[in-house]
């Protein structure tokens, strides 16, 4: 009798067969396509397969029913077509070959999920692991979220622009992803829409193949003077723009990065594989700049009436990976299976719930699917009123049917790892809760940047402006001089002609420094006029030194052939003073016409150099102008080259002639050995005000803007020296001469 009891029992067990319920899981797909971005969509199917245990093992969750997981898969993240998408939804959910679907989960990419959740007549529930760019799911009512939409972030940043009363942000975006682009679009409606209490100052766009485009994001946020910076792109794109700003020197105190990225770890990663980037730079950009990320933690906020083991999930999913012969996943695929994980446990959980009112309706849960739209929404209810602690985090819905996780806003340490503190803010309330800690960019951070022409003092334009207009009347008088002694012997000697052309340098010397002053101290509002005025100012400088080396050169050259011949009548008419006098003046015309070509073909022009400086307590963004060739520094330095080489070939020319007659003993010829001095002199000043420029253009901002004063000087030394040294003592011996005549006539 016993034995006919047993064999009674263990037949009905055996005819009494759980009725299946299926779930179709559509996850990235590989893909070999260079467009193809996320893929690896296999290493999170062990993850529902977990689950899928789980609640069939579980004796209060689903009873008389099993669920069964069909894996397939969709496009990789970053291909937009998402036909695979489609064909595997319609053969599993709308046209099953023998059992029903009761809900779609996966969609880990946006662009899948977009397809799904726009079909209007399939009704059939979708789960989204994806950070979805659909706002508002009120016209897609089986599209249900498990990571948040594009919307939130832009409503944390508004949270943290009213909190910090930032004015003015730069937005960079990815224009290659479907979800970074709608956070970057999203956001700038909702600034759009504050009728203009804020302002996006810049908005830029990068594509993963065109360089260019991270090129011009820096370069148009450094013209609009933008400081804080919110960057929503992809891995890639992010470590390309950081890399960039680390060459500028675009970090923390001048700027302020805010970026979305949910390991930061995988930015390094990513920089690892650009050319030219600093990791030290990147590393000191990271940490401090803002990270904000939806959380993917488990959280004790909200009550929760079922609690699942991560331990017992963490072993079961990594031996579900060993049975698949994958091997080192990487850690941001772990984490993401766990979405797939709690999305296995929502629907049974949400199934479970509406087992009762279903059955009340004779209507087996086993038998939901395509195209049932009464059903779907008890299922739905069901579903928003759920609450249990996944292994990333609490599951609960918002009325948009979004897990009401929290966007954490953070800055990482110095090891690129843990929290230092967070915002979060909170769906479910709509309200930002700013935990009290010290971050390390200062609240007061200001979104604006005071700009700070570097020029002159006023006291010291006006000395430079009056320094030059005394040493101008200091050469008139000296002219003056020279032309009534211009037949004294000491005058006669040198030719009155030529050091006719040397007093032109001094004048030209003279108007370049008031050129250069004008550059240096007044702040020219026309690019134009400050370009016309900078040529005019270089071809000034260099053709008037060189024509003061020209014609000493002449003269001594003529001096040195007169010692040559014996007798001053046989001298050959090629050494008179008005041969020489054209002569010096082709030698001169020659190099400026070659300046005038250089310049009308590759003209200087205003160039601005910009750094940031801490003046007083605000930052500032300091610029220098400049005076300088812009198309290429190659060109710059060719020019400076050929026509300072022509200056120093006559530097050398003159210092030996000068040697030469130095030792004349003529007394015409005597002040010629002040040439020496001169040259020396002119060596000394050109060699320490070049010193002086390397110095100042080494140092800071601050005292880059006497480099022009540097110009200055040299210039007007130069000229002093001229007067001083060429003619004052012509001039004194012919009055000392004089005056010992005039003395002698009266003596006798």
């Amino acid at each position: 009798m016993i034995i006919i009891v047993i064999l009674l029992l263990c037949l009905s067990t055996f005819t009494e067969t759980n009725k299946v319920v299926n779930l179709l899981a559509l996850v990235p797909w590989p893909d070999d396509r260079e467009s193809a971005g996320w893929d690896t969509g296999k290493v999170l199917l062990p993850a529902g397969r977990v689950a899928v245990k789980h609640v069939n093992n579980h004796k209060y969750i689903l009873p008389g029913y099993s669920l069964r997981l069909i894996e397939d898969g969709h496009e990789a993240c970053g291909l937009t077509e998402a036909s695979k998408t489609i064909i595997n939804f319609v053969r599993f959910a709308s046209s099953p070959p023998h059992n029903t679907v009761a809900a779609v989960l996966g969609l880990y990419c946006s662009t899948s999920s977009i397809v799904l959740a726009q079909l209007k007549e399939p009704v059939v529930l979708k789960l989204s692991a994806s950070n979805s760019p659909v706002f508002k799911t009120h016209s897609y009512p089986n599209f249900w979220r498990f990571l948040v939409s594009a919307g939130i972030y832009g409503d944390m940043m508004i949270g943290l622009m009213n909190k910090f009363d930032w004015k003015r942000i730069a937005i960079v975006q990815d224009l290659e992803t479907t979800f970074h682009s709608a956070i970057a679009e999203e956001l700038a409606k909702k600034i759009l829409a504050t009728s203009g209490e804020k302002e996006v100052v810049y908005h830029c766009g990068m594509v993963h193949t065109v360089d260019q485009f991270a090129n011009d994001c820096i370069n148009g946020i450094i013209d609009r003077k933008a400081r804080i910076i919110f960057v929503s792109a992809t891995g890639p794109q992010t470590a390309k723009i950081l890399c960039l700003a680390g060459q500028r020197d675009m970090s923390y105190p001048f700027f302020l990065w805010i970026i979305i990225d949910f390991l930061v770890s995988s930015i390094i990663d990513e920089a690892g594989h650009i050319e030219d980037c600093d990791l030290s730079s990147l590393h000191y950009i990271l940490e401090n700049s803002l990270v904000a990320y939806f959380s993917l933690e488990n959280t004790n906020d909200l009550d929760s009436s079922f609690n699942v083991s991560i331990d017992d999930y963490l072993t079961a999913y990594r031996n579900e990976l060993e049975a698949d012969n994958i091997t080192n996943p990487l850690k941001h695929d772990e984490l993401y299976a766990g979405l797939l994980y709690d999305q296995v446990w929502a629907i049974a959980l949400a199934l479970n719930s509406s087992i009762s009112k279903l059955e009340g309706m004779n209507i087996s849960i086993d038998t939901i699917g395509f195209n049932q739209p009464h059903v779907t929404q008890i299922v739905e209810e069901s579903l928003s009123r759920i609450s249990f602690h996944g292994v990333t985090g609490h599951i609960r819905f918002t009325s948009d049917n979004e897990v009401a996780g929290s966007v954490h806003i953070y800055q990482v340490s110095n090891s690129l790892e843990g929290l230092l503190c967070h915002y979060e803010f909170q769906p479910l309330t709509n309200n930002y809760s700013f935990v009290n800690c010290q971050l390390s960019f200062s609240e007061e951070f200001d979104d604006d940047i005071p700009i700070q022409l570097l020029l002159l003092e006023a006291p010291i334009v006006i000395s430079m402006f009056t320094g030059t207009c005394i040493l101008i009347i200091f050469i008139t008088i000296i002219l003056l001089l020279m032309a009534k002694c211009k037949n004294e012997p000491e005058i006669k000697a040198f030719s009155f002609s030529m050091n006719i052309l040397i007093f032109l340098s001094c004048y030209v010397l003279c108007g370049t420094q008031l050129l250069s002053t004008v550059m240096a101290g007044v702040n020219i509002q026309s690019e134009l006029a400050y370009s016309v005025i900078c040529n005019i100012q270089v071809i000034g400088t260099y053709s008037s030194i060189c024509l003061v080396f020209v014609t000493l050169f002449m003269q001594l050259f003529r001096i040195n052939r007169i010692f040559h011949n014996k007798r001053l009548s046989h001298l050959s008419c090629l050494y008179n003073n008005r041969v020489l006098f054209i002569i010096t003046l082709l030698l001169q015309i020659l190099p400026v016409v070659l300046q005038i070509v250089f310049v009308a073909v590759i003209p200087f022009k205003l160039q601005l150099s910009e750094s940031y400086e801490v003046v007083g307590s605000k930052t500032t963004l300091i610029r220098q102008r400049c005076c300088e060739i812009d198309s290429s520094t190659k060109n710059q330095l060719i020019f400076r080259f050929i026509f300072t080489l022509y200056e120093f070939v006559f530097l050398v020319l003159n210092t030996i002639l000068a040697s030469k007659t130095s030792t004349i003993s003529h007394r015409q010829f005597r002040n010629a050995k002040t040439v020496n001095v001169f040259m020396a002199s002119v060596i000394i000043v050109q060699a320490t005000s070049l010193s002086a420029l390397y110095v100042l253009k080494q140092g800071s901002s601050s005292a880059m803007r006497y480099a022009e004063l540097i110009v200055y000087i040299d210039s007007y030394l130069v000229t002093l020296l001229c007067q001083a040294l060429l003619f004052m003592p012509k001039i004194l011996s012919v009055i000392s001469r004089k005056s010992k005549q005039s003395l002698q006539s009266k003596h006798v």
